[in-house]
């Protein structure tokens, strides 16, 4: 069987929990206080798949989130937060797992916000 986006999708559905990305579409800084004040945020829920990581290197990721490709409309990206598991994480990194040309699979390194 071919491992496609949507087979992807299929199992994260099955096995995973809601993950709720925001998406600030502005921002701005003021050099003054080195403050960032966000803007009004997009979000869209997913669902997703946690890895815990046992090997926890500081200043590195906390888990790694899993998440299908298939039916997002957005791209997930460095610096985006998510809700998951009643946290809010950073995303940290963006690995796009693809076969066969295709992205299948989205993994993202996750730090949890203090």
């Amino acid at each position: 069987m071919a491992i496609t986006a949507a087979r992807t999708r299929e199992l994260i559905a099955k096995y995973g929990a809601n993950a709720v990305f925001k998406e600030y579409a502005t921002s701005s800084y003021d050099p003054a206080t080195g403050k960032r004040t966000m803007g009004t945020a997009t979000q869209h829920t997913v669902k997703a798949v946690e890895e815990s990581r046992k090997d926890r290197v500081p200043g590195w990721a906390d888990a790694l989130l899993y998440v299908s490709p298939s039916g997002l409309v957005f791209t997930p990206a460095v610096q985006m937060e998510v809700v998951y598991a009643s946290k809010t994480w950073t995303v940290v990194s963006v690995e796009a797992v693809a076969y066969v040309g295709d992205v299948v699979l989205y993994k993202l390194a996750v730090k949890a916000v203090a």
